[in-house]
């Protein structure tokens, strides 16, 4: 059968009121028995009213201002029940149609999820922390217009390879086939762009400059002064190729080195004389891996000895004379 009176609602809070009659009162209103003060929604229904355990019709009583019910006078000491309803707003909810904000840490239950159509807006500057294993995406997730998936590490346009960045900039990607790049690692690659003549041969140290770049990331070397300053502290690798001519026979001493955070690393150490070609010539590829701190700077170094100043070391518009530089690790 259907419910007699006004149907509660998820926002109605049912009262109970009792009052005991004095002679002839007919108005029941502020303070009961138990000292709660009469209170009900204006409305058809909002108010039930037994008089000694019988309840009276809607016709028997007037309940109009929410504050007070007038029956018919009443014999001292009827017990007059009013059940009351009330609609009331549950304080600090925020509301399921229009939804609102959590100001403290939500925690979901087993089966959480987002809807399919729905979308779930982490807001910038926001972290998402996980102190565990996460596991069980069913299908591919999207990020910033790149996508997740069990098939796939990362993509941008479905492409699937991984592009790492730094404060905007790409620091390392790797393609779908696996090759690795890391376009901001520190490093370099130059050479001498013209001969320097009459250099070296009686025992100076010439530091070669390569004064063209082929590449140089991180702008840490100088083609000025021909110093590579690291950037960070690590080991860096190395490698020279070395050009001298205008060899003599008193020329029988020759040093090959690279200097770095102030020692010096030694690549040759012979005659020039005795193996030179047949046009005074040597060609030299040194190589070396040489941990510098920060800010230490690596310079190339070549010395012929015993002979006046007549060793030249030869550039050209291609790389005779080079040296490069790149950061391992």
């Amino acid at each position: 059968m259907p419910y007699l009176g006004k149907q509660p609602t998820a926002s109605d809070s049912l009262s109970i009121f009792k009052y005991v009659a004095t002679s002839s009162q007919a108005t029941f209103s502020g303070a009961d028995a138990d000292g709660a003060t009469l209170a009900y929604d204006i409305g058809n229904g909002s108010c039930q009213v037994h008089l000694n355990g019988i309840r009276l019709s809607d016709e028997d009583i007037t309940a109009e201002n929410g504050t007070s019910v007038v029956l018919a006078a009443c014999t001292a000491g009827d017990i007059v029940h009013i059940q009351a309803t009330k609609a009331f707003t549950p304080a600090d909810v925020v509301p399921k149609a229009a939804g609102g904000t959590f100001d403290g840490a939500i925690v979901a239950g087993a089966g959480a999820t987002v809807p399919s159509g729905q979308t779930l807006t982490i807001a910038s500057g926001a972290t998402i922390a996980n102190s565990g294993t996460a596991t069980g995406f069913g299908g591919d997730l999207s990020f910033g217009g790149d996508t997740f998936g069990a098939n796939k590490v990362i993509g941008s346009n479905d492409t699937y390879s991984l592009s790492l960045e730094t404060d905007g900039n790409t620091a390392m990607t790797i393609s779908t086939a696996g090759e690795i790049t890391k376009p901001l690692q520190p490093g370099f690659h130059a050479y001498l762009s013209a001969t320097a003549s009459n250099v070296t041969g009686d025992g100076t140290r010439y530091y070669i400059v390569c004064n063209t770049e082929i590449f140089d990331n991180n702008g840490d070397y100088d083609t000025s002064t021909g110093a590579f300053t690291a950037p960070v502290a690590g080991n860096y690798l190395f490698t020279a190729g070395v050009a001298i001519g205008g060899i003599t026979s008193s020329n029988t001493h020759l040093d090959t080195f690279f200097t770095a955070g102030g020692d010096n690393y030694y690549q040759y150490n012979l005659n020039p004389y005795a193996v030179m070609n047949n046009a005074n010539n040597l060609y030299m590829p040194i190589t070396a891996i040489i941990p510098m701190a920060a800010s230490d700077t690596a310079t190339l170094a070549v010395s012929t000895f015993y002979g006046t100043k007549v060793t030249d070391v030869y550039g050209g518009a291609y790389p005779f004379t080079w040296w490069s530089g790149w950061l391992l690790g």
